[in-house]
């Protein structure tokens, strides 16, 4: 709902997933402000559809871009056991970094394993024996979203080199650190680095 150019509430109707019919109507007036919390991607195309106008209405998209950095050990790990993401470092936040162990079930982390067929097969037979840590940047590229004219997100952001150095700065260093915890082999899972290093030099 908007009024003289400000958000006072909202409007829509209950939906029933499961049924996929509507239910009844929705509205809720603000008595002082009304909060979009629809993430970085659907806010600002709710508010556009919603007839805010601003210049600044879709850009200036931030993001963290990551990756993942797979180590195979001696001994199990059983990567797939306990949190998704429950260990992390803040030691290179200064350096717009962060650093946090990955866990991922089999179907999800074998797109990870390099290879096809018996290659891959082989790769399988030794998750166990993985286990990932991945690195995010605070980019410093800043982005657009606006809507296709099918009404699906477009998300354009152009990472700056330095984003890049950082990036591949954080692959360098968990690479490292995937030796130093005793890895006989590390899997980047980058384009045009080997499928797999067996040494830090």
């Amino acid at each position: 709902l908007m009024q003289g150019g400000r958000a006072t509430g909202v409007e829509g109707r209950f939906h029933d997933p499961e049924a996929q019919v509507d239910g009844p109507p929705l509205r809720v007036t603000a008595r002082k402000a009304v909060i979009v919390a629809c993430s970085a991607i659907q806010t600002p195309l709710l508010l556009r559809d919603s007839g805010v106008k601003h210049p600044l209405l879709g850009r200036r998209l931030q993001a963290h871009p990551g990756t993942g950095v797979v180590g195979l050990f001696d001994e199990p790990v059983n990567i797939w056991f306990g949190a998704t993401q429950g260990y992390e470092t803040p030691h290179f936040w200064d350096e717009r970094m962060k650093m946090e162990t990955v866990g991922l079930p089999l179907e999800l982390g074998a797109v990870r394993l390099p290879g096809l067929g018996a290659e891959l097969m082989e790769q399988l037979a030794d998750y166990g024996h993985v286990s990932m840590w991945g690195v995010q940047i605070r980019a410093r590229a800043q982005g657009r979203v606006k809507r296709t004219i099918f009404g699906n997100p477009k998300i354009r952001i152009d990472f700056t080199k330095q984003d890049m150095r950082d990036l591949k700065k954080g692959i360098k260093r968990l690479t490292r650190l995937k030796f130093e915890a005793g890895a006989r082999r590390v899997l980047p899972g980058v384009h045009g680095l080997p499928d797999s290093i067996t040494s830090p030099e």
